[in-house]
């Protein structure tokens, strides 16, 4: 096994001889063979090790065994400790999930304080594979079936392409030390009901199941590269970005009915969206406009022609309030501030070809003015309109603003909440300059 080990790690990694790797260490079986392994190699390693505190009096002996080893070898020893359920209870998630959220964030500042070339975990073949089955039972795209990737830029898994039985075999043969992980015999987890129920019916029916399936895993993970290639390729069609807006045009449902949802998975998966609240969108898209999803961190319009991805605004944003006490103020806004002047009169006037900026009568405004969003209910005056009224509501439709474009359009209103200006669209009637004019106010709104 050794020979196959460095074969197979240096075809992988062939910088891995010449590099130092920080070895994550539990004590567990596989961690302890890979250490090993290491350590026959020759190649330069360190070893860390994070005692989570799940386990009582063992996770300190774990931490114990393990820096004994590494003093053993000569190696340098790096260790923290985790309130790992203080942790998990606090962010309303498993146990499992915390420990990992606080394991490789560790790792990798360790690897760049002390300037490791790689992280090395003990993952193998039967994790990657049970991995892929626990995904699959909870549903997953063509991603989540390709297991454990054995490289994932500073992280390696040396043991990816070895069974736990052979390494259970190595540790025997080799009489290695180690610690046992009672909760591994456990079905309380996913993951070991799969280890120790699942898989081993799998095995009755296909004696070399887990090369079968390694061969399996390594087609699944080919696929998903060439699934990633076309969506990129269509991204490019089909998806236009505008800074932190997309914009994903419907003609997609009409060139690629099979897989429409498909790829708004694989464009949309890192906002956070679940497969079926795209499903759902696109069965509505083109139908009606204005029905709207979320994930934790953005959502989802299904506007005329396109579907809408936007973040989420802070909550503190979405209906706020801002005052211009006094003309001279510059006020500053969720997406750029208000700047205001006053100016004297000249005749002809000369107007701003800006439309970020308007110039009005002075001594029509009350202060103080006020800054917000559009409300159910706003009527202003159009200029151009000879002063007829006109519902803001219909006002953004005759523009075809989308829902987006109406929520983050600001208003400026004077002391009786009556509109002043659109920002960016259009001036009240009321408020123009006109020949009884003496003095000039110049709003401007600059973009940050």
């Amino acid at each position: 096994m050794p020979g196959r080990f460095l074969e197979k790690m240096v075809a992988q990694i062939p910088e891995l001889p010449e590099s130092r790797t920080l070895l994550a260490v539990s004590g567990g079986i596989d961690s302890m063979t890979m250490l090993d392994l290491f350590e026959a190699s020759g190649w330069d390693y360190g070893i860390a090790h994070c005692n989570f505190q799940l386990r009582g009096p063992d996770s300190d002996g774990d931490h114990a065994f393990i820096k004994t080893t590494a003093l053993s070898h000569g190696k340098t020893f790096h260790s923290i400790t985790f309130e790992t359920e203080e942790e998990a209870a606090e962010r309303g998630i498993s146990i499992q999930m915390a420990a990992r959220d606080l394991r490789y964030p560790w790792l990798e500042a360790v690897r760049e304080e002390h300037g490791y070339d790689f992280i090395a975990t003990a993952h193998h073949l039967n994790d990657s594979i049970e991995t892929s089955l626990i995904n699959q039972t909870r549903g997953t795209g063509l991603r989540g079936i390709t297991g454990i990737a054995a490289r994932q830029g500073t992280l390696i898994r040396p043991l990816m392409s070895f069974t736990r039985q052979e390494i259970m075999t190595y540790l025997t043969e080799h009489d290695l030390a180690y610690r046992e992980d009672s909760s591994n015999a456990k079905d309380k987890y996913y993951r070991n009901r799969i280890r120790h129920h699942v898989i081993p019916v799998l095995q009755s029916i296909n004696p070399s199941f887990e090369k079968t399936f390694e061969k399996n895993l390594k087609i699944w993970s080919e696929s998903t590269y060439l699934v990633q290639w076309a969506c990129d390729e269509l991204a490019q069609r089909y998806v236009k970005k505008e800074t932190d807006r997309w914009i994903i045009d419907y003609r997609l449902l009409e060139d690629h009915p099979q897989a429409t949802s498909t790829l708004l998975f694989e464009w949309l998966r890192e906002q956070g969206f679940h497969l079926d609240q795209l499903q759902q969108a696109v069965l509505v898209a083109g139908k009606s406009s204005g029905a709207m999803w979320y994930s934790s961190t953005h959502r989802i319009l299904a506007d005329r022609n396109a579907f809408l991805v936007e973040p989420l605004q802070p909550p503190d944003q979405e209906e706020k309030v801002f005052l211009m006490k006094k003309v001279g103020e510059r006020v500053q806004l969720s997406n750029g501030h208000l700047l205001s002047d006053l100016l004297p009169i000249t005749r002809p006037f000369q107007f701003s070809s800006s439309e970020q900026v308007v110039e009005l009568d002075a001594d029509k405004v009350t202060f103080p003015l006020r800054i917000r969003h559009w409300q159910t209910g706003d009527v202003f005056c159009p200029l151009g309109l000879g002063g007829r009224r006109k519902k803001v509501q219909d006002f953004f439709s005759d523009l075809k603003l989308d829902r987006f474009q109406k929520e983050r359009t600001w208003l400026v209103t004077d002391a009786g909440d009556h509109i002043i200006w659109i920002i960016g669209y259009r001036l009240d009637d009321r408020y123009k300059l006109d020949e009884q004019s003496q003095k000039i106010l110049k709003l401007e709104f600059v973009m940050d």
